[in-house]
């Protein structure tokens, strides 16, 4: 993945600080110490083009500003019409100062 998205335009322009990625992991699945062979898990966010990509992800390790701890993906589940309507008049008044959007393109 990383060889790939290293030569599209948009990473070209910035190097990566523009770009995130969400992570539904633990940040310890993906930070071991050594080159996973004999060991469980893998040195992803520890390779130099992870170093300016913001990651989203579950437990966040705390001497890395880059990740951002966020809860497990399943958390939000409405039970009703009425409680995801109360959930999107919540988020369409809040106030942020950024606004992250999940696009796929498609893939014909």
């Amino acid at each position: 993945m990383l060889d790939w998205v290293q030569n599209q335009k948009h990473w070209e322009k910035t190097n990566g600080t523009d770009h995130f990625i969400s992570i539904g992991r633990v940040t310890w699945d993906f930070r071991r110490l050594t080159y996973p062979g004999k060991a469980w898990g893998s040195t992803f966010l520890k390779m130099p083009l992870m170093n300016k990509i913001t990651r989203f992800i579950v437990e966040k390790y705390p001497g890395d500003g880059m990740d951002i701890s966020v809860p497990y993906p399943m958390g939000f589940h409405p039970k009703t019409i009425e409680d995801l309507s109360k959930w999107q008049s919540f988020i369409r008044s809040y106030n942020r100062s950024s606004l992250y959007a999940f696009i796929e393109e498609n893939p014909s």
